[in-house]
């Protein structure tokens, strides 16, 4: 007997909105196409009120109603066991995308929240891509069931034919010279960017052929593959693990944000979760089987299941809420903790629809930081440690939380980092001569970088953030005093004291108060 289900109501957003505060329950909807309303949501994916794209004959994408695109081609079945995975999708941030089925991709090159996807263009002859990897939108490898494989820079794609007899079934890229590749006979194949390497031996326990279903490559020294037996294979550093039982039933889908965390998803059973030591249950309250899993951060998930459910993981599981009537999730890629990209496949007439998920956890909570680097938590912010009480070589000007929420960064004005909770350190200006000292910190929507701005409007960039330029070295009427990320994390804002705005990026100018007569300096900045 199936589950029940009970239907979920929510806001539709137009925007992606990002937060930067403490945990709370998770809520998930499907970006609309046409004007706002209010109301429970549609199991339909032919309805007028969510961004719902299917491929079409040419894999062409439309942000009007399904029922408009007319006839929709038969994908082809391709099987892994007793799964069908006919197509993949990633995007490797908020800005681009790339889906792939049969032997076409096509690409979003905007926000893919309700946005156009491209028209398709034809890259494999053999017709069986099954896999895309992106680690930038200039570098992206897709594989195919025939085993063979095809590299993107950012303008063509180049063909490589032949590189395994038995096919690949899977594809991670942590980098432009670093991916990894499953084939149908368990092999990994390791591709630097301009050659492929195999495995010396399969990735199986004894005679075990159970296929690999999926490998999450967060970085170049880190990868994590499981296949249908609820086995999990650790990649450390040029060499495979042996393999450890993770679930007691097939493993559809993982994702790593890091070499410490990783989460898998089952047939049957709750979702594992991997902390750098071994596999324990997530728990959950998904009765159907969960396919498809992508994680933006540490514990910023969201798994999409096979009855048309997503569900969001940040620690504990949302309940399920329905967006693709019954249709089976198959990829899922969330470039930042606000916004994943699903793709979902109809079995009973063979369409896949891809949906573009705005993933907004309410939350209500916030810190104070001192000079003296204490903090002072309140609502649902949690207290992580401080620098409060500790000898430092100068005070604390700006604070930085994790998209969890369950982390945060201190920045003193000579550009020391401390990092609490779940922030991770990727470096700093710390004991390093500056023109200028330091005034604040804005962390990118991944929680993987952060960005320290000095008061001459200086850049210094570190982990994934990236450098869109700065008012380093050019004349200011006043000190900058802030700098704000966008949400995308590709570009931010420096404001100055006397409320001049300087925009990089992708940061847009809507004004400012510079030039305008104030009362008191400006003393920060914070994005919608």
């Amino acid at each position: 007997m199936a589950a029940t289900r009970t239907r979920t109501a929510w806001l539709w957003r137009v925007a992606v909105v990002a937060v930067s505060c403490a945990s709370g329950a998770a809520l998930v909807s499907v970006a609309p196409a046409l004007a706002s309303t209010r109301g429970a949501a549609s199991n339909n994916p032919s309805s007028n009120n969510s961004s719902v794209s299917a491929f079409s004959g040419d894999m062409t994408t439309s942000r009007v109603p399904v029922s408009a695109l007319g006839a929709v081609a038969q994908l082809p079945s391709a099987r892994l066991g007793s799964k069908i995975f006919p197509v993949g999708v990633s995007c490797p941030s908020s800005t681009f995308c790339v889906a792939v089925a049969k032997g076409e991709v096509l690409y979003s090159t905007s926000n893919p929240l309700g946005a156009t996807w491209s028209s398709a263009k034809t890259i494999d002859s053999a017709g069986t891509l099954d896999s895309v990897s992106c680690s930038s939108r200039v570098s992206c490898v897709a594989v195919d069931l025939s085993g063979n494989a095809f590299v993107y820079n950012g303008a063509t794609w180049g063909e490589q034919r032949g590189v395994t007899a038995n096919g690949f079934t899977a594809v991670s890229c942590a980098s432009s010279s670093f991916c990894v590749a499953i084939d149908g006979g368990n092999f990994a194949w390791t591709f630097t960017g301009s050659a492929w390497s195999k495995s010396q031996a399969a990735l199986e326990t004894g005679t075990s052929t159970s296929p690999v279903s999926a490998i999450s490559c967060p970085s170049s020294s880190f990868c994590m593959a499981v296949n249908s037996a609820g086995e999990a294979f650790a990649y450390r550093s040029g060499s495979w693990a042996p393999p450890v039982t993770a679930a007691n039933s097939p493993l559809n889908d993982v994702s790593c944000a890091s070499a410490l965390f990783c989460v898998a998803v089952q047939d049957s059973g709750p979702a594992v979760i991997y902390l750098g030591t071994g596999w324990s249950k997530s728990g959950s309250v998904d009765p159907y089987s969960m396919t498809a899993i992508s994680c933006a951060g540490l514990w910023s998930c969201l798994a999409g299941d096979a009855s048309g459910d997503v569900l969001r993981f940040d620690g504990t599981w949302s309940p399920p809420i329905n967006v693709a009537k019954s249709f089976e999730f198959l990829g899922m890629s969330c470039p930042v903790v606000t916004l994943c990209v699903g793709l979902a496949y109809d079995p009973s007439t063979t369409k896949v629809y891809i949906y573009s998920l705005s993933v907004q956890s309410p939350k209500s909570g916030y810190w104070e930081v001192a000079s003296d680097g204490g903090i002072f938590s309140f609502g649902d912010a949690a207290f992580y440690g401080s620098m409060g009480a500790k000898p430092l070589n100068k005070p604390i000007v700006g604070i930085a939380s994790t998209p969890d929420g369950k982390g945060y960064w201190e920045v003193a004005s000579d550009g020391g980092i401390f990092s609490f909770g779940d922030a991770a350190f990727y470096g700093s200006m710390g004991a390093k001569p500056l023109n200028k000292p330091i005034v604040g910190i804005a962390s990118t929507p991944d929680g993987k970088g952060y960005w320290e701005v000095a008061s001459d409007g200086g850049i210094f960039s570190f982990g994934d953030a990236a450098f869109f330029g700065s008012m380093g070295g050019t004349p200011l009427n006043k000190p900058v005093v802030d700098i704000a990320a966008t949400a995308t994390g590709a570009g931010y804002r420096e404001v100055a004291s006397d409320g001049g705005l300087f925009s990089f990026g992708d940061a847009r100018f809507y004004g400012s108060m510079g030039g305008t007569p104030l009362n008191k300096p400006i003393v920060g900045i914070a994005s919608s």
